[in-house]
């Protein structure tokens, strides 16, 4: 006597619309989590785009022997160095301690790096949310320092 084996092969539909569904929930997952985390990789990005704009300055300033300014456009969120121009992200609270003026909110701020070496001063906070960034310009020697 032969025992006939009855073996199905494949899967049936429901199991191949579960199991997409499963995929589908675990993708948005992801999804919504990289996004979440997209704006404080913009600001780390500006943040450190402006000290490197701020160091340029510096050593331009020595090297052609004549004073450099960059100027950040607190309402407009971006900052121009040698007539270039670059935002800062959407959402993003510009906060400058300026050692004369105090605490700076709103309107244009500019930081002088000297032909002869030094700078004016400051500090740029830049902020979204819980993340913050901040940029001291020491005025004696024009150095620039980025913290978080």
């Amino acid at each position: 006597m032969k025992s006939q084996c009855n073996l199905q092969r494949g899967f049936t539909l429901i199991e191949v619309i579960v199991t997409m569904l499963i995929i589908a929930v675990a993708l948005s997952v992801v999804a919504v989590r990289l996004t979440s985390r997209m704006p404080d990789t913009a600001l780390k990005s500006a943040a450190r785009k402006l000290g490197a704009d701020l160091r340029y300055a510096s050593v331009l300033s020595t090297s052609k022997g004549k004073d450099m300014t960059l100027t950040v456009d607190l309402d407009a969120l971006s900052y121009t160095l040698n007539g270039r121009t670059r935002g800062f992200p959407e959402n993003t609270k510009i906060v400058i301690e300026d050692p004369e003026d105090g605490q700076i909110r709103s309107g244009r701020w500019h930081v002088v790096f000297y032909a002869g070496g030094g700078s004016s001063s400051g500090e740029i906070n830049l902020s979204i949310g819980k993340k913050t960034y901040r940029i001291t310009i020491d005025p004696v020697v024009g150095s620039v320092l980025t913290m978080h």
